[in-house]
Formats: structure tokens, sequence, C-alpha cells
């Protein structure tokens, strides 16, 4: 069963990423008047806490007992660890499809070639018409959301403060996708892999 089974996962920026969540929940007012700097400092003070009695475990690491979310956003960007969790758990790297971000937000086109991959891999038959009817459907909310959040930056130096706390989970991931036969959307050379451009 799990070889018929695909996982699609996306590449994104951790930086970007764990800034998008924060105006994800602060556009459904549940911060209050949290600042981006605030949440951060919050979540690296649990992920400090708990390493300091579970080293390197990130799935313990992940829980914590904060509505509305329920996990450390900071270790949804390590990626690598999410990875390694399912190989560990004995799923084949065949069975995953790595999708760069960056190229999927690109353009429309951008979108249907990974949809087109994505319905490929799955044995999923799909026609120019019905990539057209889903991108559709899901442009509308994605329009909606860029304009709530187009104004808003995290600042220069809560950048590079998030860019250093991720540069080693984002080297453990570059380092797991050149260690392992993962298939990649689009498929980037070795020296992409090694600069990380696929951020």
């Amino acid at each position: 069963m799990i070889e018929l089974t695909t996982f699609v996962v996306i590449l994104r920026d951790p930086t970007d990423r764990l800034f998008s969540e924060f105006n994800h929940h602060k556009n459904r007012k549940r911060f209050g008047n949290m600042t981006f700097v605030q949440y951060v400092d919050k979540m690296e003070t649990l992920w400090n806490k708990c390493q300091l009695l579970h080293p390197l475990n990130y799935s313990v690491c992940y829980q914590i007992p904060m509505v509305p979310m329920r996990h450390n956003p900071l270790v949804s960007g390590m990626i690598h660890s999410q990875l390694q969790m399912w190989l560990d758990a004995g799923i084949p790297v065949s069975s995953f499809l790595l999708v760069s971000m960056k190229d999927y937000v690109s353009s429309v086109n951008g979108r249907k070639a990974v949809l087109r991959k994505i319905f490929e891999k799955s044995g999923i038959k799909g026609n120019n018409d019905q990539f057209d009817n889903y991108l559709k459907k899901i442009q509308t909310p994605i329009k909606a959301m860029n304009a709530q959040t187009r104004n808003r930056d995290m600042g220069d130096l809560m950048r590079t403060r998030l860019k250093n706390f991720y540069s080693s989970h984002k080297k453990r991931t570059q380092d797991l996708i050149l260690n392992q036969n993962f298939q990649l959307i689009p498929n980037f050379s070795h020296e992409e892999i090694l600069n990380g451009t696929f951020w």
C-alpha cells in the first residue's frame, strides 16, 4: 500500500514559511497584539527548553500545549527531520515527490507543471482543462491571502536572525537530498542543491 502512496513535500524557505504561518494566524485574529518578534521569541524559548530535555528529538519538540497551534512552527521548517522520520519508519524514497515552492508560485505554468507531475506519479490521468479548473479554485483564496499580507515585512534584523537559526537545518536538508535519490520538481542539479537555490 505504501508503494502506491505519494508524499508531496513542499521545499520552502523556512524563514518565509514561519512568517507566512504567523500572518495566517494574525489574519484570523488569533494572536491579539503579539508581534512577530514576540512570536519567534516564545517559540525559540520552547524549542531551547525542549532540546535540553530531548536533544535532537524533533517529534517531541514539535508538540506544544499552545492554542491554536499545538505545534512549534519553528520545527515545521526543519524539513530534514520530517523526511528522516518517514524514512526511518520504512517509507521508501521512491514514494516522495519534493517540490520547490519558489518554482511552484512563480507562474501559472509552473503550478500546472507541478500538478501534472503529481498526477503522473500518483497514477491519476489529467488534462489541461482539469488543471485550469483546479488552479482557478485555489487562485481566489491565494490572491485574497496575498492582499492581506502584501505590505507586511518581518524586517532585516529578524530575517537575519532566522536565517542564522535555520542555517544548520537547511544544510541537513540539502545533505539528505543529496544522499538520497529523491525525485525533485524541477530536477535540480548537484550544484543547485549544494547552493540551496531550490529554497
